[in-house]
């Protein structure tokens, strides 16, 4: 199943890894996945021009982050989602890693920071046949995530029966 054109309206997409062959092959893998939000996706080697790039769009919904950024993980989600996160809305991350031994490091990170909502294979996630797989599994959590943050319980579920 594609994803809703709609999923991600308005809102940027980063993706930042210190190796800039794999921040470009996550975010072309990424747009391939959704050409919708192509333009809204974008690939960073730099934490600091992540940074500014957040600060200047304001409107950075979703990060992809290796744990080898160059920034703590607990830390770089708050840090990027600052911006967007001041307007009102939240921020959610997702860890992508590229081996086993990454998972127990960034287990750490995920516990201690509740922004991030998912943990991804690099080797899963670029592979064409499960990207739209994956970015559906992410976009219900991610979704799944604001309501249970912004809206009030008698919202989420769509079969409470309310009383004006």
């Amino acid at each position: 199943m594609a994803l809703h054109p709609n999923a991600w309206r308005n809102q940027n997409i980063v993706v930042l890894d210190e190796n800039s062959f794999q921040a470009v092959q996550l975010e072309q893998s990424l747009a391939l996945a959704t050409p919708a939000n192509e333009i809204s996706i974008e690939a960073f080697w730099s934490y600091q021009e992540a940074y500014d790039h957040c600060r200047e769009k304001t409107n950075v919904g979703l990060v992809f982050i290796s744990p080898r950024a160059g920034v703590p993980l607990e830390d770089a989600i708050d840090q990027l989602g600052r911006f967007y996160q001041y307007h009102g809305c939240s921020i959610r991350g997702v860890i992508v890693i590229d081996d086993k031994d990454q998972e127990l490091t960034t287990y750490r990170a995920r516990v201690n920071q509740p922004h991030y909502i998912s943990t991804v294979k690099r080797s899963n996630i670029i592979n064409p046949e499960n990207t739209a797989t994956i970015l559906n599994e992410i976009w219900g959590v991610y979704r799944d995530s604001i309501e249970k943050n912004h809206f009030p319980v008698s919202l989420q579920d769509p079969t409470t029966e309310r009383q004006c």
